[in-house]
């Protein structure tokens, strides 16, 4: 008789620690398959950023580049040991001026001898009309034109999807494409996310750029220059 109760009890026992194995493995099944499921989506997040335009050429003034893995367009040798970070507004005044009269002799000085990589960061004051010009900026870059557009920009800005168009057609860029992405807004929700990261970086004004970590806000090429110098001093 003591024999059938400590069976039973036995019994009973092994099928608890059973249904808590089974417990633990639906539990740990299931962290398993949200872990999947938040990379799958970091995975697509990454792609949809800048994942398939990394195979689209990128030149300008004859300097090749191409894109990070953030999905920013840049210039330059992507071994440079100095990498210096454009944010910039396409309606700030201050952007223009440096876009149109300084950032050449940098292309020139630096980034077309290899010295320094030049990324842009995609950038936007938060008004409708710079949203709208950032976003169609990114439409360019995603056919590898988005140094030409920002130049073209500057020179002429507009932001009406007429002068879109014109701009598109100006660039030689695939018109059908480029709008298309523009209506849709394909990359705006990207743009967000990138303005939001830009502003933990404690970008705040434009334009303002990084030398490596070295923050220097305002249009200053000579405090620019001096930074990439200490930087490549420093290598």
């Amino acid at each position: 008789m003591g024999k059938r109760r400590r069976k039973k009890r036995s019994a009973a026992a092994s099928a608890a620690a059973a249904g808590v194995v089974r417990r633990r493995k639906v539990l740990i099944g299931g962290i398993g398959a949200a872990v999947l499921v938040v990379v799958a989506v970091l995975i697509a997040v990454g792609l949809g950023l800048g994942g398939s335009r990394r195979s689209v050429e990128t030149m300008f003034h004859e300097i090749q580049g191409g894109f990070t893995e953030e999905g920013f367009p840049y210039l330059g040798s992507s071994e440079a040991d100095v990498v210096l970070t454009e944010f910039t507004d396409f309606y700030c005044s201050h952007c223009r001026d440096y876009n149109l009269e300084t950032e050449d002799r940098f292309l020139e000085d630096y980034v077309a001898t290899g010295k320094v990589r030049y990324v842009l960061h995609y950038y936007s004051n938060g008004s409708p009309q710079s949203l709208q010009a950032t976003d169609a900026a990114m439409c360019a870059a995603y056919q590898g034109l988005y140094f030409q557009f920002q130049r073209a920009f500057f020179a002429g800005p507009t932001a009406t999807r007429e002068g879109f168009i014109a701009l598109a057609h100006e660039l030689g860029l695939d018109e059908d494409e480029f709008m298309a992405c523009w209506d849709a807004g394909r990359h705006r929700n990207a743009l967000v996310g990138h303005i939001q990261a830009a502003k933990a970086m404690g970008i705040s004004a434009t334009p303002s750029f990084l030398v490596n970590d070295q923050l220097i806000v305002g249009n200053d090429p000579d405090a620019v220059r001096q930074a990439i110098e200490d930087e490549l001093a420093a290598d």
